[in-house]
């Protein structure tokens, strides 16, 4: 069977499933559809990701809330201040880069940005 014909008997088949049966259908093919999509992730898209999922080490990230915190409350000290300045301008760069990361992933699936986080079940920094 050539493909034209399967995706013709796939198609002549869909239309005969009623509604629910169709979206069911429709939301299975998308699942499969991204599953097929990530398991030809590219040697790029791999070391894209992984500089993505590294974030910032949780010392670092446990530092900085805590000098928050600190001056929130208005406790934090002259050097401490410096320290947050220092450790935010850090984890600034670190976002800055990571959007950066994430417009290349756009770009070589050629979806919107908006669409990057669903589509390689990325999660916040």
């Amino acid at each position: 069977m050539s493909n034209s014909k399967t995706v013709s008997e796939l198609l002549n088949t869909a239309q005969q499933l009623s509604d629910r049966e169709f979206e069911d259908f429709f939301e299975k093919m998308q699942v499969l559809h991204e599953k097929k999509s990530l398991d030809q992730i590219t040697r790029e898209e791999k070391r894209l990701l992984k500089k993505i999922n590294a974030g910032l080490s949780s010392r670092i990230l446990l530092r900085w809330n805590y000098l928050i915190a600190r001056r929130d409350n208005r406790s934090i000290t002259p050097a401490e201040h410096a320290e947050l300045l220092k450790i935010t301008e850090t984890v600034e760069k670190f976002d800055l880069n990571r959007l950066k990361w994430m417009a290349q992933l756009a770009e070589i699936r050629s979806i919107p940005l908006e669409q990057v986080p669903q589509y390689y079940g990325l999660t916040s920094s």
